[in-house]
């Protein structure tokens, strides 16, 4: 085993944590027992972004698609108040930035339009909109159907919650939003990581929560890339 593997085993053998009952909203669907729907809240916090040393962590839901899937997922930009293609671009930079750090291709580089669909339907259509979110300090919400037998992920959706504006600003806005920066976290979602909340985590990009201005998930940080590692491998 060379150093940097031997340093990646024993890192995931040291600071994760699995959780089969995520801190999020979790329920059954009637219409099948063993699946479950969670649905994963990023709430507003004014201290969100800043960036001080913190232990290495990440905490895995228990559930995910698995090393060999391929995830494809669908936009549909309307509702966003922003030029169409280029929330396409940054929802689908986020998305790129888990599959930089690891050889699986968790994520599908075509990306399709979508429209006509509805959040929170178990559908098998990985769906991502924009829409009205009735609490005002929710900025996104990503729900995720698993299998409770198989640990598999089915279905995700993630939506951004119209009650803010929302930037593409490359270098961010302090009175908005940034899509690149919470579309990133919600992903780490979808791959299968769970919200960290205590203060000393805020650097990392699963923190579970953002303000306006922050940009600083935008990137992943050395315990996000050791939770995608310890699901997909290297």
């Amino acid at each position: 085993m060379n150093k940097k593997r031997l340093f990646t085993a024993l890192l995931m053998a040291a600071v994760f944590s699995l959780s089969l009952v995520p801190c999020a909203l979790a329920k059954q669907v009637p219409s099948d027992p063993d699946i479950v729907r969670v649905d994963f809240v990023h709430h507003k916090n004014a201290n969100a972004g800043q960036k001080p040393s913190g232990d290495l962590l990440f905490k895995l839901l228990g559930y995910s698609w698995g090393k060999d899937a391929t995830v494809t997922y669908v936009i549909d930009p309307s509702g966003s108040n922003l030029d169409s293609s280029s929330v396409i671009d940054k929802i689908k930079t986020a998305a790129e930035a888990w599959d930089a750090q690891s050889n699986a291709q968790v994520f599908n580089d075509v990306v399709a339009p979508a429209s006509g669909l509805n959040h929170g339907d178990l559908d098998y259509v990985n769906y991502i909109n924009f829409g009205t979110i009735s609490d005002s300090n929710t900025i996104a919400v990503t729900s995720i159907w698993f299998n409770r037998k198989t640990h598999k992920i089915l279905d995700t959706d993630m939506q951004f919650n119209t009650y803010y504006t929302w930037s593409l600003d490359a270098t961010g806005s302090t009175s908005e939003m940034d899509l690149q920066n919470i579309a990133t976290h919600e992903f780490g979602h979808i791959i299968g990581l769970d919200d960290l909340y205590r203060d000393k985590y805020i650097a990392q990009t699963m923190y579970g929560y953002s303000r306006e201005g922050d940009i600083e998930k935008r990137r992943l940080e050395s315990g996000d890339i050791a939770g995608l590692l310890a699901i997909y491998g290297m």
